[in-house]
C-alpha cells in the first residue's frame, strides 16, 4: 500500500492536481456552532433540550430541513409552518454568528493559500446551504479564491 507522501507526489504529478472542499466541518468549523443554534431553537421553541450527544448520534450529517423536521416530529406540534418557521430562524441566527466567529480556523486558511499559490485549482461541494456557505466566504480572506461551488 503506498504512503501518504505517494498518493501526494502523484496526485501533485498529475497532469491537472485539484481540490474538493466539503463545506461544514471540513473547511467550516462550524458544527458547534450549528448545534449551538439548533439547541437554542429547539429549547425555545419545542421545550426540548437537546443534549450534544442526541444532536451527534441522531441528526449530525443530516439536512437543515431533516433535522428540523425530525425535532418537530419528536418534540413539536408537527406543523408544516412550524418547521418553515424554525429553518428561517436558523438561517437568520446562522449569518449573525459566523458574523462574530469566522469559523474558517487560521491553519485551513494557510493551506488554502499555499494551494492558491502553487496553482491548485478548489471547489467547494457540500450539501450545506448556499447562503450559509456565501455568509462565512464574504467574510472570509479565501472565500473568492474557489472557482466552483455546488451547494
Amino acid at each position: 500500500m503506498p504512503s501518504a507522501t505517494d498518493v501526494i507526489n502523484a496526485w501533485l504529478r498529475s497532469e491537472q492536481p485539484a481540490v474538493i472542499f466539503d463545506f461544514n466541518g471540513t473547511l467550516s468549523n462550524d458544527e458547534h456552532i450549528l448545534f449551538d443554534i439548533f439547541s437554542d431553537l429547539f429549547t425555545r421553541h419545542l421545550g426540548w433540550a437537546m443534549t450534544a450527544d442526541e444532536y451527534r448520534d441522531q441528526l449530525l450529517g443530516r439536512s437543515d430541513r431533516e433535522i428540523v423536521e425530525r425535532a418537530v416530529q419528536l418534540h413539536g406540534v408537527g406543523a408544516r409552518n412550524e418547521v418553515d418557521e424554525l429553518l428561517k430562524l436558523r438561517k437568520s441566527a446562522y449569518k449573525e454568528r459566523v458574523a462574530e466567529e469566522h469559523p474558517i480556523d487560521h491553519s485551513t486558511v494557510q493551506v488554502v493559500n499555499y494551494l492558491v499559490d502553487n496553482g491548485i485549482p478548489m471547489a467547494i461541494v457540500t450539501g450545506a446551504q448556499r447562503d450559509d456557505v456565501l455568509a462565512v466566504l464574504q467574510s472570509s480572506s479565501v472565500g473568492g479564491v474557489f472557482g466552483v461551488l455546488i451547494a
